[in-house]
């Protein structure tokens, strides 16, 4: 490969973040960031370009996941305490997706084109917002099933089963910003559901990707 090799300039595309870095020394073409020895998502030195790092992985589907880290680093363990606070970073990561995607007809469309339908678990406020995001697009219609096990009714003409069932061709979308992994793995293990279960971030992102 002697001559068949390309120089990139390193101050382009590996410019290294050093502890006194500042967002004011980049040029205008820096491409990517090298964060060596000041790892935002660890317990780097808040240097100039601490908030950008964060402010990319804000758009990204693991925010909510490295700001669990956080917690769990400052605290040490996980907590209770822990599990309320990323339940409130949860739902304002909702909040921001959904914002982006309302009345844009992407769930719509991703579920057309996936050939599937779609399942709630749990009719809460977050349960709300997916209703708004699918009744926007006229998508309601594409909904089979709602399970909850402390409800009973209906959601928007829907009746509320309080045990999972399996639905033909359904993905399966979790609401509650508490603990979701958990009940996703609950549901995993309890029942035979065939396809694929999302928490409900995690979905608006697949839509938005």
């Amino acid at each position: 490969l002697y001559d068949k090799v390309l120089y990139l300039p390193g101050e382009r595309y590996n410019y290294l973040v050093m502890g006194d870095a500042r967002e004011e020394d980049l040029d205008v073409n820096t491409v990517i960031l090298h964060f060596a020895g000041c790892n935002p998502w660890q317990s780097g030195p808040k240097n100039g370009l601490y908030r950008l790092w964060w402010k990319y992985a804000k758009k990204t589907p693991f925010y909510v996941e490295l700001m669990e880290e956080q917690l769990w680093r400052a605290e040490g363990i996980e907590s209770d305490g822990n599990a309320i606070g990323m339940r409130e970073i949860e739902i304002r990561a909702i909040y921001e997706v959904a914002f982006s995607l309302k009345g844009k007809g992407l769930i719509k469309r991703w579920l057309i084109n996936n050939h599937k339908v779609i399942c709630i678990y749990g009719a809460g406020a977050m349960a709300e917002v997916l209703y708004e995001l699918l009744e926007a697009e006229d998508a309601w219609c594409l909904v089979t099933g709602v399970f909850d096990r402390s409800k009973k009714g209906e959601m928007h003409g829907i009746p509320i089963e309080n045990e999972v069932t399996r639905k033909d061709n359904a993905i399966l979308v979790i609401t509650p910003a508490l603990k979701p992994n958990e009940i996703v793995k609950l549901i995993r293990k309890d029942t035979d559901w065939p396809y694929d279960i999302y928490i409900l971030r995690e979905f608006l992102y697949k839509v938005i990707l």
